[in-house]
């Protein structure tokens, strides 16, 4: 059964983590900008078409394949059936 407070303390640390990433990723993206200021135009066409391409490789990007069958589970939490 579920404890109703470890289950409010997972939720608020899902929020906690999802608010941490949006941030760093608005820093990021903020350094970038602050980059792209101080080149050239040239050198911005350039920086620019590398963080497209960054940019597209990180969605191409594979998902990571779980196996949560309780076979698993059990060998990778206990170290053996």
């Amino acid at each position: 059964m579920w404890n109703p407070h470890e289950v409010d303390l997972k939720e608020e640390s899902d929020r906690q983590r999802k608010e941490s990433f949006k941030e760093y990723e608005m820093q990021k993206e903020f350094e970038h900008q602050a980059k792209l200021k101080e080149l050239d135009e040239e050198k911005k066409k350039a920086e620019e078409k590398a963080w497209q391409e960054a940019q597209n490789k990180h969605k191409q990007h594979p998902k990571v394949y779980f196996d949560t069958s309780l076979f698993n589970c059990r060998t990778f939490l206990i170290g053996g059936v």
